[in-house]
């Protein structure tokens, strides 16, 4: 068994940048962009007999703001990632699947005026990968 824990404390001074001729925008004076104050994982590795080993692992973020040009955070989450081995002298084949239950989650936000008539900010998400699904072949030489 294992458990992983990560805490992370940043800051990004104030500052201030003009839109147009006439307003200004100050931001910052908050956590750094992409920098979940908490992360984690915990999961359970165990061999069975033969050469066989299955994994099985949750992994977490906390929420985090998206860029420092704007306020907008990202949901905190967990994925699920699972792993089958076996293993034979100098070779090994691995079947794994990672983020096996599916979850949607954001990992990058980005919010701009990008729609008419009237352009008003909208924040646009990239999603994170889907559940994939893979085997590794290895030889050791």
């Amino acid at each position: 068994m294992f458990y992983n824990i990560g805490y992370l404390n940043t800051n990004v001074d104030a500052y201030e940048f003009k839109t147009n001729d006439v307003h200004t925008v100050t931001l910052g004076n908050r956590e750094q962009a992409q920098a979940p104050k908490h992360t984690y994982s915990y999961g359970l590795n165990y061999k069975y007999p033969f050469g066989i080993t299955l994994s099985c692992e949750v992994s977490g973020k906390d929420e985090f703001y998206f860029s420092d040009s704007h306020d907008m955070k990202s949901e905190k989450y967990q994925i699920l990632n699972v792993s089958l081995r076996y293993d034979y002298k100098s070779f090994s084949v691995t079947g794994w699947s990672k983020n096996i239950l599916d979850e949607r989650y954001a990992i990058r936000g980005f919010y701009f005026g990008l729609e008419p008539p009237n352009y008003e900010d909208k924040l646009y998400v990239q999603w994170a990968d889907p559940v994939q699904y893979g085997m590794t072949l290895k030889y050791q030489f």
